[in-house]
């Protein structure tokens, strides 16, 4: 992730009508949130997991249809003998 400069933040701000104790505060608020956000490897990973426990409910809803259907088809046999 690239850094964040929040000595050039702060005198951006600065020269936009901040005053400076209020122009830091926004830099500081701004460096500490980037903590939170995710990168792009981030939700690569995360779509990545989602394709995988999508194929793995299809399989298993697969799954289970052949048994029902097997199922259903062992009992239609047992009622019509």
């Amino acid at each position: 992730m690239p850094t964040f400069d929040t000595l050039q933040a702060s005198k951006d701000l600065q020269s936009h009508g901040f005053e400076q104790e209020q122009a830091e505060a926004i830099a500081q608020v701004v460096r500490n949130g980037q903590n939170e956000l995710a990168t792009k490897s981030d939700v690569a990973s995360v779509r990545s997991d989602v394709e995988n426990v999508k194929w793995t409910l299809g399989a298993m809803i697969g799954v289970n249809l052949v048994v029902m259907i097997g199922g259903f088809s062992m009992l239609a046999t047992f009622i019509n003998q």
